[in-house]
């Protein structure tokens, strides 16, 4: 009986982590979907207002009226100081992530999330041509 129980509690914890796993997956494809769609290219120096390497961010727009204004970051300034690898290559790869980090950059749970981006990505955001449909 105790073996059976084992593999049912093995099987069970197989099949959750391949869901998960897959949910991941899915969710970086999107992202990759929606940078190609911009058409951002992070190897691309864009010029405009904003430090190219310096990290912005500003609440999400979900959450308050306030999301409208990017500031510069009072935790981590720039890329490198971003210890959570989730947020540093959405941020490098894709131009915005959004989520917690702490002062340090280290990843926190979700809460009220906040959208961080780097100067590079504000900077291609302003060149591009806006279009009236």
């Amino acid at each position: 009986m105790k073996k059976r129980f084992f593999w049912m509690v093995v099987v069970i914890t197989l099949m959750i982590g391949a869901s998960s796993f897959q949910a991941l997956a899915d969710k970086d494809k999107t992202d990759k979907d929606k940078s190609r769609a911009t058409g951002y290219n992070n190897m691309i120096p864009y010029d405009g207002a904003f430090k190219a390497d310096a990290i912005y961010n500003r609440p999400s727009p979900t959450v308050t009226a306030r999301a409208l204004t990017w500031q510069g970051s009072r935790g981590p300034t720039r890329l490198t100081q971003i210890r959570c690898i989730t947020a540093r290559k959405k941020i490098d790869n894709y131009g915005v992530w959004t989520g917690n980090l702490d002062r340090a950059g280290n990843c926190l749970d979700p809460g009220e999330p906040m959208q961080w981006t780097l100067g590079n990505y504000l900077n291609f955001l302003q060149s591009k041509p806006k279009t009236h449909k």
